[in-house]
């Protein structure tokens, strides 16, 4: 048994994600607090840039070794599941699978970068649980994560966009393409009841197969269109 979580996606902007600003935060608050007497404060400035610098690269390296980001030849083992497994939770496992597209507009092109990934830290896996099955469950989930991923580069090669309303317009798709899958992945599990269904879950098997296939032209992550 398992299903998909299906964290907010996160947008260029927030740099390394919501709790690692959050952290970043803190870490300026405590600072200030080391340092708290004003005079002091411009004589120790750049110490305290040079270090939030660091902790910053630290907090993105550290995030980004956390995610396993799909390829073809990657196939989830249950090592990859890291976190502790809620006792009250009534399912065997929980994959931490997203699409999330980053984008940025510069000199009127827009650069967007879209990936599916998994988080060691927001999956888990009870071990008496474990099997084989289950575990091929749960791959269906990160594969169902890079078709979406798949399908907004689809979309996305075929707009053209013009500057005065790109962030409404880039966003609308964003959410568009992101409620369908988000219902996708319930579907994944209404009909295979996480797996348990053994018919379903082959011919779920053989569904996910075919639509990578199918869209196996959009696998490259990064886009650059012109916007007029």
């Amino acid at each position: 048994m398992g299903n998909a979580i299906i964290p907010k996606p996160y947008l260029l902007g927030y740099i390394c994600g919501e709790d690692t600003e959050l952290s970043i935060v803190a870490f300026l608050e405590l600072c200030f607090r080391i340092f708290a007497i004003k005079k002091m404060m411009k004589s120790h400035l750049k110490y305290i840039v040079f270090v939030l610098f660091i902790f910053i690269g630290l907090s993105f390296i550290q995030k980004n070794e956390n995610k396993i980001y799909w390829t073809k030849d990657y196939r989830l083992t249950w090592d990859d599941y890291l976190a502790k497994p809620p006792a009250a939770s009534k399912h065997g496992a929980v994959s931490g699978v997203n699409m999330g597209p980053y984008y940025e507009f510069k000199n009127n092109i827009l650069e967007i970068d879209t990936r599916s990934y998994f988080d060691k830290f927001k999956s888990w896996s009870k071990k008496n649980l474990q099997s084989d099955d289950a575990l091929k469950h749960e791959q269906g989930h990160f594969d169902i994560a890079e078709i979406y991923a798949r399908k907004f580069r689809k979309e996305i090669t075929g707009c053209k966009f013009k500057s005065k309303n790109l962030k409404e317009k880039l966003e609308e798709k964003i959410h568009k393409i992101y409620s369908e899958y988000i219902q996708y992945q319930d579907l994944y599990d209404n009909e295979t009841n996480h797996h348990i269904n053994k018919e379903k879950q082959l011919v779920w098997n053989d569904k996910i197969v075919k639509e990578l296939k199918e869209l196996e032209i959009y696998t490259e992550t990064q886009l650059a269109i012109e916007v007029k």
